[in-house]
C-alpha cells in the first residue's frame, strides 16, 4: 500500500502523515476512549478525512466529499460492513470547519475536534503550511494562522479544548506578537 503523503500530486509534502493525519488519530482515540465512541469508525475515519486532498490538491476544496466517496469505495474492496461505512463517510463528510453542518453523532463530533485539534497542536507544521506551502510573509501568514487557529479552536468540542488550551494560548501568544510587531 503507497502511504498517502508520498502521493506524486500531494501538495501537502511527507509531512501531513506524521503531523495532521497521526495527530488526527490521536486526539480521536483519546477523545474516543472519554466519550465512549466507536472508536473503529473513529480510527478509519481518522485516517482517511483528509485523503482526497492528499491525493490530488485539485479536489481539496470538496476534500470532505470526495474523501467520503474513497473511503467507501475502499472499504466496499475489503467487504467491511455497510453500516459502517455509511458511519465512517458521514464523519468525514461533516469534519471539515470551513463547511457548516450538523454533525449528527459523537464520531463526528469527535473527529471534527480531533482535526481541528490538531492545527492547533502540530503548530510547526501549521507554519510550514501557512509559509512553506502557501508562501505568506510574516505578517500576512500570522493573520491568516490566526484565523484558522481562532475557528479550529471554535469547532473544538469543550473536552478537546481542555485538552489542548495550553497549546492553543501559546499559540496565539505567538502569533499576536509577530502581528504587534508589524
Amino acid at each position: 500500500m503507497v502511504r498517502a503523503a508520498s502521493v506524486r500530486n500531494n501538495h501537502f509534502g511527507h509531512g501531513v502523515w506524521d503531523y495532521h493525519i497521526l495527530a488526527v488519530l490521536k486526539h480521536s482515540q483519546t477523545l474516543g476512549k472519554m466519550f465512549k465512541a466507536d472508536r473503529e469508525v473513529l480510527e478509519l475515519a481518522a485516517i482517511l478525512h483528509d485523503y482526497a486532498g492528499i491525493k490530488d490538491y485539485k479536489l481539496y476544496s470538496e476534500h470532505h466529499i470526495h474523501s467520503g466517496e474513497m473511503a467507501e469505495k475502499i472499504l466496499r474492496k475489503y467487504n467491511y460492513p455497510e453500516v459502517k461505512i455509511k458511519h465512517i463517510k458521514e464523519c468525514i463528510f461533516s469534519h471539515r470547519g470551513s463547511v457548516k453542518m450538523r454533525r449528527r453523532t459523537i464520531e463526528a463530533k469527535i473527529l471534527a475536534s480531533a482535526d481541528a485539534m490538531s492545527h492547533i497542536t502540530e503548530i510547526a507544521d501549521m507554519f510550514h503550511l501557512t509559509f512553506k506551502i502557501y508562501g505568506y510573509d510574516t505578517a500576512e501568514g500570522a493573520k491568516w494562522l490566526k484565523c484558522k487557529l481562532q475557528r479550529s479552536w471554535n469547532k473544538t468540542m469543550p473536552s478537546g479544548k481542555e485538552l489542548i488550551r495550553a497549546d492553543y494560548e501559546a499559540a496565539m501568544k505567538i502569533i499576536n506578537h509577530a502581528l504587534k510587531n508589524k
